[in-house]
């Protein structure tokens, strides 16, 4: 009787799941495959990606399987490191979240808290890694970077910026000091891989709409173009669709918008004449 008292005590303990190392290691039963997830808080995940590294600010949820008790939602500190309760301070910086659960479970079966601990390890606030996007873009603000090689095109497209024209700019800042390097570079750049490379995390991207002029009068497709480099008044009425049959490309009339906000018509443009954001293309008809 003793016998079979003391196998059913073996076997309840053994289904008591994460105890002691001191009472386990008497207990220990067989390896038992347990499923990895918590029986504790269920902490969800900001969208981070397996490859994602943690940073300073980043706030990670943290469960035990079996130990509910023990599971923790903790911030990683300015120096990288985060303060377990259990097991005192641990460096996480540049550690992916996989990488930060075997360090725990090494650490439990080292220190003699668990025997077989599963812990799972999620990034419930992206903090550490983020650009901002300002200007003309839907959905202004901060992005985190919640994946390693996360580029500047795809930052864009987070940020609602239109690629439709391609013709918009970007000033790319280095960082929040008024005197971080900075360069623009076009959108069009960007969207064909020139200009595209890996966000960083502080950059500050602003999108400056695409300058535009305007043709119209006598025009086949009148309206606003987007004004490319170095753009000519030939080249404009070539986007516009030409002059229709009654007008005529050698009655034009330019109107162009000045500094202090006024604007000035000139009489009888050159068709080689440079065009500046915002001018007016006006085609008249033509004498019969």
């Amino acid at each position: 009787m003793a016998k079979v008292l003391n196998a059913s005590l073996l076997m309840a303990c053994a289904l008591m799941g994460a105890l002691p190392l001191a009472v386990h290691a008497q207990l220990a039963p067989p390896s038992v495959s347990a499923p990895a997830l918590a029986s504790g808080p269920a902490f969800v995940s900001a969208g981070a990606a397996a490859d994602y590294r943690v940073g300073p600010g980043d706030v990670l949820g943290i469960s035990i399987y079996r130990a509910p008790e023990m599971s923790q939602q903790i911030t990683v500190d300015t120096d990288g490191t985060m303060v377990f309760p259990e097991l005192g301070r641990i460096i996480v910086a540049d550690l992916t979240t996989a990488q930060i659960a075997e360090s725990l479970q090494s650490r439990f079966r080292r220190a003699g808290i668990l025997v077989n601990p599963i812990v799972s390890v999620v990034v419930t606030q992206l903090r550490a890694k983020r650009v901002s996007v300002m200007g003309n873009v839907a959905h202004p603000g901060d992005i985190a970077l919640d994946r390693d090689g996360f580029t500047l095109s795809g930052v864009l497209a987070l940020a609602g910026a239109n690629f439709g024209t391609g013709d918009a700019v970007v000033t790319i800042v280095e960082g929040k000091d008024p005197a971080a390097p900075r360069s623009r570079v076009r959108i069009a750049d960007i969207v064909s891989g020139r200009a595209d490379h890996a966000a960083r995390n502080g950059e500050i991207l602003v999108v400056e709409a695409a300058p535009l002029i305007y043709v119209t009068g006598e025009v086949g497709h009148p309206g606003a173009i987007s004004l490319e480099p170095g753009m000519t008044i030939d080249q404009a009425l070539a986007v516009a669709g030409g002059a229709t049959t009654r007008g005529s490309i050698h009655r034009l009339r330019l109107i162009r918008k000045l500094p202090d906000g006024s604007s000035r018509k000139i009489g009888g443009p050159r068709l080689n004449t440079r065009l500046e954001p915002d001018d007016v293309i006006f085609v008249k008809t033509r004498l019969f």
